[in-house]
């Protein structure tokens, strides 16, 4: 669940979300952190880490890892566990949460929500960006053409930086 706790996170504090595909090599990750100019990082997994630790990333302040990993890789100055960061936003909720209501709700339906990237299997990566207005013509439209109901039970299977995924 956190990769998609931390992408509607990023875009409801003003930021825009941008996925990578775990299979996608250290230069292609170092390409999108620095072509969407990511200041942030998160990575689930040790190996994750390695890679992105590994790419000149000069614009990231930090890199925060899901799952637990070496005591040697947090003794960095730019990497914390997930963890770590919520429990700093629980206990500032109240001082955060007008913060983020106010970000969350001046979006423009013409500001970017997401980019999404190609797996890059013929070169480097391209990006799109993505409106809110196109997130919300795409749920619209979905749920117009297949009926959704509180009691449904979806399986997701498609990575989660995948367009359809995150619609």
């Amino acid at each position: 669940p956190e990769w998609t706790i931390v992408d509607i996170a990023a875009i409801a504090a003003g930021g825009v979300g941008v996925g990578i595909y775990p299979t996608s090599s250290t230069e292609q990750c170092e390409f999108i952190i620095n072509h969407s100019d990511a200041e942030f990082v998160v990575v689930d997994t040790q190996p994750q880490l390695e890679k992105v630790l590994r790419a000149d990333i000069p614009r990231v302040k930090e890199i925060f890892v899901v799952e637990p990993v070496s005591t040697g890789t947090l003794s960095t100055d730019r990497v914390s566990a997930l963890s770590d960061l919520l429990v700093l936003g629980r206990r500032n909720r109240s001082e955060l949460l007008p913060k983020v209501e106010e970000f969350g709700l001046g979006a423009g339906f013409e500001d970017i929500a997401i980019m999404v990237y190609t797996s890059g299997t013929t070169g480097q990566p391209k990006g799109a960006m993505l409106s809110h207005r196109y997130i919300l013509n795409s749920v619209e439209s979905l749920r117009r053409s297949v009926p959704i109901f509180d009691t449904d039970v979806s399986f997701s299977y498609l990575p989660g930086c995948h367009v359809a995924e995150r619609i």
